[in-house]
């Protein structure tokens, strides 16, 4: 794919001082009962945050709050500085400069490739244009004649992708798109995607449950559980950092112990752990420990239960005083039945007075 750099920059009252999204203690939902409580969150411009949870965890209804589809009961929700929902406010969606691509795409099938895009574009002068810049930006020149139902999966969503930057957004919306593509052309999308995201440099909100398309696209990731946004942050911050041990299981395996607090330290099953945590001692304290922070030696105290060799790692399940726990390394020395000892060689590790 050949990209040109196209950065949108901010026009008319737009100020890069202000971010292109405010959500500011919004709670949404339907007939009455919240599905979205009390969410805060900025995007900056330029930046792609990723919305990672469950379903039905409130994901897509922060995503039409802010597109204008869904009513939000309270707070408010302002695009480049200008309140758009809020207390007697409602702006129309057409109003908002939002574009939004779906899981599906929502193509029309009877139209082709240009004329779907050229669809968004009824209302500007540049029209043709501008169809021109986005079939070279999603490399969609090709097949500008071809009708939706002719494409594969991946092109439809390229389509989609198109139209809905074709009028200049000031922010995108992306809604689980890629979950309807298998695991091996969601990868290659996602990438074509990001890079496409990157070189508009269009602030944007990707809604997915996948931890690693979350991770691949997002500048910053928000994790969402049971209408809460949890943490958002950088994916590192996330996997290394989490706010609860909630999150610590959602955006990676984690192996959880119970010790006790002596001198800074935390002893659990497995030995002394460092954590960051300030509690007194004989406090109890859980942590969490990723596979790849263990690592096994020929010993006793523990037990192999089972290898699954991955080509550039293997994890291993491991028994150890009762406790089953997740090892990761980049070889595979043990088979299953073998007797092994625990070795901690991470650093810092979360903990949370239990």
């Amino acid at each position: 794919m050949s990209l040109r750099r196209r950065s949108q920059r901010p026009t008319g009252a737009d100020s890069l001082d202000v971010p292109a999204v405010q959500i500011d203690a919004v709670t949404a939902g339907y007939g009455g009962l919240p599905v979205l409580t009390d969410a805060t969150l900025d995007l900056q411009r330029g930046e792609t945050v990723s919305l990672l949870g469950p379903s039905g965890c409130g994901k897509t209804t922060l995503l039409r709050s802010i597109a204008g589809l869904t009513q939000i009961a309270s707070g408010t929700v302002s695009i480049s500085g200008k309140v758009v929902s809020g207390p007697g406010v409602h702006l129309a969606p057409e109003r908002r400069h939002v574009g939004m691509v779906f899981q599906d795409g929502a193509l029309f099938p009877h139209l082709t490739v240009q004329e779907n895009i050229l669809f968004g574009l009824r209302h500007h002068e540049s029209g043709e244009s501008r169809l021109s810049d986005v079939l070279e930006l999603t490399a969609l020149g090709d097949l500008k004649d071809r009708l939706p139902g002719t494409l594969s999966g991946g092109q439809q969503q390229r389509v989609a992708l198109a139209r809905a930057l074709a009028p200049r957004p000031r922010v995108l919306l992306l809604d689980e798109p890629f979950s309807a593509l298998d695991a091996g052309l969601r990868v290659q999308l996602r990438r074509e995607v990001r890079d496409i995201l990157h070189e508009v440099g269009i602030s944007s909100i990707v809604v997915t449950h996948d931890q690693d398309e979350a991770f691949a696209i997002g500048d910053r990731v928000g994790v969402m559980n049971k209408g809460h946004l949890l943490q958002v942050g950088s994916p590192a911050d996330l996997y290394e950092r989490p706010a609860t041990p909630w999150v610590a299981g959602f955006v990676g395996e984690a192996n959880e112990l119970v010790g006790q607090m002596s001198n800074g330290r935390v002893m659990t099953p497995i030995g002394e752990l460092p954590v960051s945590l300030d509690a007194p001692d004989g406090s109890s304290v859980r942590v969490v420990i990723r596979p790849e922070q263990l690592a096994m030696v020929s010993g006793n105290s523990s037990v192999v239960n089972s290898l699954e060799y991955f080509g550039h790692d293997a994890r291993y399940e491991i028994t150890h005083e009762s406790v089953k726990l997740g090892v990761r390394t980049s070889t595979a020395h043990f088979e299953p039945g073998e007797r092994v000892d625990l070795k901690f060689v991470g650093g810092i590790v979360p903990a949370w007075i239990a």
